[in-house]
Order: C-alpha cells, then sequence, then structure tokens
C-alpha cells in the first residue's frame, strides 16, 4: 500500500465526524466535539472504543503532551474510558510514543478506512432476489438492536438500550438504519450517514450462519444502490484490517485509504 495523502486521511476524518453530528444531537448520552486539534466523541449509555475516543489529534510538540493531559481528564472527569485512535494525519509523529509512555496500550487490531469513488458511475445488480433491504423507523428499533448485537455475537440484553440510542436518528434526514431481510427474517443490518455527497456505510453485520450465503455481499450491494438513490458519489467505511468485512469491500470497487491505531488507557 502507498503512503497516504495525509489531507485526504485529515479530510475523510472530519468528514466522518461532520457527518454525525446530527445524530450526536438527537442520540442520548452522545457527545460530539469538532476542534481543530482533536475530536472527542464520548457515549454514557455505550462507552465503548467506536463511540468514545479521541481522534484526529494535531499539535506542536511543545503542546501536544498538554493536549495529551487534557484528553485524559476529559474522559476521566465523565468516568469513561480513555481510548485514543491515532492516523497518519496525526501530530507530532511521535505520539504513539507519548502515549506509551503514559500507559497506553495499542489495541489488537488496527482500523482500516476504505473508500469507494465514483459511486454514480457503477451498477449494482442484486444477485438474490429472496433478501430485501428494508428502511427501519422507530418502531423496528428494538429488532434493529437484537439483529445487530447477534450479528456481532454479543448477548442481547443490552437491545432495549441500544435501540433507545438508535431511535432518534431514525427520523433524520440524513441518517437511514436498515435491516436485511431474506425469505422475511432478519438477518443483517446497515446503517448508512449523508454528509454533502458523502456516505459513511456504519452498524453492518451478518448473523453467523449467514455469512458464507453471500449474504454479506449482497448487503453491501444494496447499501450501495440505497446511497446512489441518496445522490452519494463516495461511500466509505471502517472496518478492521484484514477482517471478511474489509476483503468484501475491497472485493467490490473498495480501496484501503489509510489505517488507524488504537490505544487504550487503564485506569
Amino acid at each position: 500500500m502507498a503512503s497516504p495523502n495525509l489531507s485526504e486521511v485529515a479530510r475523510l476524518e472530519l468528514i466522518n465526524y461532520q457527518a454525525l453530528v446530527p445524530v450526536a444531537d438527537v442520540t442520548p448520552g452522545l457527545n460530539l466535539t469538532l476542534r481543530e486539534d482533536v475530536i472527542l466523541t464520548s457515549s454514557q449509555v455505550f462507552p465503548a472504543p467506536d463511540t468514545t475516543h479521541a481522534c484526529l489529534l494535531r499539535a506542536g510538540d511543545e503542546a501536544a503532551d498538554s493536549l495529551l493531559a487534557e484528553i485524559i481528564g476529559y474522559f476521566r472527569e465523565r468516568g469513561l474510558p480513555t481510548h485514543i485512535y491515532l492516523s497518519p494525519a496525526c501530530t507530532p509523529s511521535d505520539l504513539a510514543d507519548r502515549l506509551r509512555n503514559r500507559g497506553f496500550e495499542p489495541h489488537e487490531h488496527t482500523e482500516s478506512w476504505v473508500v469507494l469513488d465514483d459511486l454514480a458511475e457503477i451498477e449494482f445488480r442484486s444477485q438474490r432476489d429472496d433478501l430485501e433491504l428494508q428502511p427501519v423507523g422507530a418502531d423496528e428499533a428494538l429488532i434493529f438492536a437484537q439483529t445487530f448485537l447477534s450479528a456481532f455475537e454479543q448477548p442481547d440484553d443490552f437491545a432495549p438500550y441500544l435501540a433507545e440510542m438508535f431511535k432518534p436518528s431514525m427520523g433524520l434526514p440524513t441518517a437511514f438504519h436498515f435491516l436485511a431481510r431474506l425469505d422475511g427474517q432478519p438477518i443483517g443490518t446497515a446503517s448508512l450517514v449523508i454528509c454533502e455527497q458523502h456516505g459513511i456505510i456504519g452498524s453492518t453485520g451478518i448473523l453467523p450462519e449467514y455469512r458464507k450465503t453471500k449474504a454479506g455481499v449482497e448487503l453491501f450491494r444494496a447499501v450501495y444502490a440505497a446511497a446512489q438513490q441518496q445522490q452519494v458519489t463516495t461511500l466509505f467505511a471502517q472496518t478492521r484490517t484484514g477482517s471478511t468485512a474489509e476483503q468484501l469491500m475491497l472485493a467490490n470497487n473498495f480501496r484501503r485509504a489509510f489505517v488507524r491505531q488504537g490505544f487504550t488507557l487503564d485506569g
């Protein structure tokens, strides 16, 4: 993989969080702060690394340690774990060493950001008539949450709380949540958040028993088509580097734009 364009990396990261501003504004317990030197997102309800972290840190050598101390304080004041994601656009270049010196541990897996350019020029044809991608309203938030958790092999005890998080954004004009149904049965989920002509894919998962049926490929193709209907020209998503999801997207017109490394401070 060639060295990433640092301006593109910063632009993609910023667009991703700009797209989430309307979602954060209506989601209980979710806070999002966009600053020139850092992006902060935190969830009191679901404090996993995906929803609770700092990223796009951009500071000079002398200011970097103060910024790190501020980030740690931000999460500790809220009783939340401190997660930080470093992309190639972060500065200074020794941030990873500074995090390790403070006791941060790198995550086992890195996070791949993949991009599909020129979406409007691509024609997607479904190869299965029995799989449907249906928009989900607030009245189906619980089944969406249950299917989402099952797709990631998580217990559904948390489903009612997760459903309450999803509900408010299900009425936004720039956020779309989908259930994939096979012969009428829910087998997967996906979300699409739009910022201008950019679409961000998230919450995408397939029940384990359907992962070898090519239902995952059909799910992605259906989301692509839905994005085209919303006049999206560029799609991107984040997934674990080397995962089946990344392989599926790379095999279906996406390219890997860059990789982020996550770090967590225990205690």
